[in-house]
C-alpha cells in the first residue's frame, strides 16, 4: 500500500494543478487578477511537483519489469529436462518393511 502511495500522491497534485487552472480561467474573466496568480502559481507548482513524482513512479515500475524479466531469463535457460536427474538406487535385498 505505501509503495503506491507515491502514484496517489502524484495523481491527486496533477488533478488538483488542472482544476486550479479552470479556477484561473474564471478568476481572469472576472478580472479578480490576484486571485487568479495566486491560483495560477500554485496549479504550476502542484503540477510540476505531481509530474516529477509520476515519472519517478514509472521508471520504478519499468526497472522492475525489466528486473523480473532478466530473472526470469535465468531460470528459463536451464530447462528441467536437461538437467541431472539423481537415480535412485536399487537394492534386491531391501523391502518394504525396512521403510515402515
Amino acid at each position: 500500500m505505501l509503495k503506491r502511495a507515491r502514484l496517489y500522491a502524484a495523481v491527486t497534485l496533477v488533478v488538483q494543478s488542472i482544476t486550479f487552472m479552470f479556477l484561473v480561467l474564471i478568476f481572469l474573466f472576472k478580472n479578480k487578477r490576484n486571485t487568479a496568480s495566486a491560483f495560477c502559481v500554485m496549479g504550476i507548482a502542484g503540477g510540476i511537483v505531481g509530474s516529477v513524482l509520476l515519472a519517478k513512479q514509472f521508471r520504478e515500475e519499468f526497472k522492475d519489469k525489466d528486473i523480473l524479466s532478466a530473472i526470469d531469463e535465468l531460470c528459463e535457460s536451464t530447462a528441467p529436462e536437461t538437467a541431472a536427474v539423481p537415480e535412485i538406487p536399487v537394492d534386491d535385498t531391501a523391502d518394504e518393511t525396512e521403510f515402515n
